[in-house]
């Protein structure tokens, strides 16, 4: 039991410490991603337990995944295949989990549509066409 504590006292340490980092630079790309990209799978995680914790950490990273994309546009199509793709993917894959699929569509539909040939692409073809494959759509070509 003092094991989970500490687990829990962790858990909110670190996620109080990316909203600390948010408020004060909340328009810096890097800080957001890295919430963004720390807090969906921990929710993934945490869902089984929490859902309603769960989902809220899920919307903030979306919201975290949003403004990087709309802050990004000036120069996204010199972002890389790998940058968009995972920025994209990490957007379906938080839709999903919150049961959004016409905004996981959407998702889907521009990775097919702006990642022609990549495995982003690919993945996303295959999610599109069977809403519960198991297929990742991030962490492609990075793990």
């Amino acid at each position: 039991m003092k094991l989970i504590a500490e687990g829990l006292k962790l858990s909110a340490e670190g996620i109080g410490d990316m909203e600390r980092a948010v408020s004060l630079a909340p328009n810096d790309i890097a800080v957001r991603v890295s919430r963004g990209a720390g807090l969906q799978p921990y929710a993934r995680g945490l869902r089984p337990f929490d859902r309603a914790g769960a989902d809220k950490l899920t919307a903030i990273a979306i919201g975290d995944f949003e403004f990087v994309v709309a802050t990004s546009l000036p120069y996204w199509s010199k972002l890389s295949e790998h940058g968009r793709g995972e920025l994209l993917g990490a957007l379906a894959d938080g839709w999903s989990s919150l049961g959004e699929p016409a905004k996981v569509n959407a998702d889907l539909d521009r990775m097919s549509r702006e990642l022609p040939g990549s495995a982003y692409a690919r993945n996303a073809a295959l999610r599109r066409a069977d809403p519960s494959a198991r297929v990742p759509l991030t962490c492609l070509g990075c793990h």
